[in-house]
């Protein structure tokens, strides 16, 4: 077998990615529901935020009693005690993660920043109804989400990280946030102050005309994109965001666009 000498990411669906570095080590990034974690690594997580759908794959991680080996958990702090209650291995360990923090995990630097989460609606009083109307229409799904979140841990504070591995692409995990109502001054301080390469980012449609803005503001060269919801807009028959449009948007900006739909392969970033 050939070795592996750039790092690849591979996307698992909501707002889930998995790191491969050349030296083996694996990063998972809010893993979802169904993840299948590598059984004779340690599982080293980075959890942006506590709703359902980014702490589901690393809760059935936890809770597997074919699992041999310890994990390695960084989040806020409400998001490490839900999860520890479901530790089965005396070695599991919880990175308890603040704003302006710097740690290291399986060899990459994270340094931590806060954001703010994308609207849960669209902008306009007849756009809200609609997607209300939208909901309603689904209520056993619309309920089963709710509850999810309510029995769930406390969400806050939304985070991001900057992944960082000398000689390697600096990585900026911006999960949620951002969206048209991100600062475009904090993220040119942002930018200032954690520089990065590539850019993961989440996309909803009603942020379309925005995000080539806010993207250049981060001046990062690789611009990962994908729809963190589209299993619930989906369901729910909501519009989906053109990224192929944005796509073509930001490479006439200069940026080099990975796109990552559902079934996506894993590409090399580094």
């Amino acid at each position: 077998m050939s070795e592996v000498r750039a790092t690849q990411l591979s996307y698992l669906g909501w707002s889930g990615f998995r790191l491969h570095d050349p030296a083996g080590i694996e990063l998972y990034l809010d893993p979802p529901g169904g993840t299948v974690f590598s059984p004779d690594q340690t599982a080293h997580i980075l959890i942006t935020h506590g709703h359902p759908e980014h702490v589901q794959g690393t809760l059935e991680h936890l809770r597997n009693p074919a699992r041999a080996l310890p994990v390695v958990i960084a989040a806020g702090e409400g998001v490490c005690r839900h999860l520890r209650r479901h530790a089965r291995h005396d070695a599991d360990r919880f990175q308890v993660c603040t704003p302006g923090q710097h740690f290291e995990l399986a060899g990459y630097g994270i340094d931590v920043f806060k954001w703010t989460h994308m609207p849960l609606l669209p902008p306009g009083l007849s756009a809200k109804l609609h997607h209300v109307r939208r909901l309603c229409s689904r209520p056993r799904l619309a309920a089963r989400i709710v509850l999810a979140g309510i029995i769930g841990p406390w969400p806050y504070p939304m985070l991001g990280f900057r992944l960082v591995r000398p000689g390697r692409t600096r990585i900026l995990l911006y999960g949620e946030g951002l969206h048209r109502q991100a600062s475009p001054r904090a993220l040119a301080q942002l930018a200032a102050e954690l520089p990065a390469d590539v850019l993961l980012a989440a996309v909803e449609p009603e942020d379309l005309a925005i995000l080539p803005d806010l993207i250049a503001r981060l001046g990062t060269r690789k611009v990962a994109l994908y729809q963190a919801h589209q299993p619930w807009r989906m369901s729910f028959g909501m519009p989906l965001a053109d990224l192929d449009a944005l796509a073509a948007t930001l490479v006439h900006a200069g940026h080099e666009a990975l796109l990552f739909p559902p079934g996506a392969a894993s590409v090399v970033i580094a």
